[in-house]
């Protein structure tokens, strides 16, 4: 699976979502969704505490 733009929570969601329900076919491929996923929540995170 290609990772889309991540930008919002609910990308995440959806991306993660769409991964549990068939766009994973090896443990690897799910690894790599789970840290592209934690990357783009931990940069989400990153970017809300900047605007405060």
């Amino acid at each position: 699976m290609q990772p889309p733009r991540l930008e919002t929570i609910a990308d995440v969601a959806d991306y993660l979502d769409r991964a549990a329900n068939g766009g994973c076919r090896t443990v690897g491929e799910l690894k790599r969704v789970i840290r592209t996923a934690r990357d783009a929540l931990r940069t989400i995170a990153e970017q809300g505490r900047e605007r405060k």
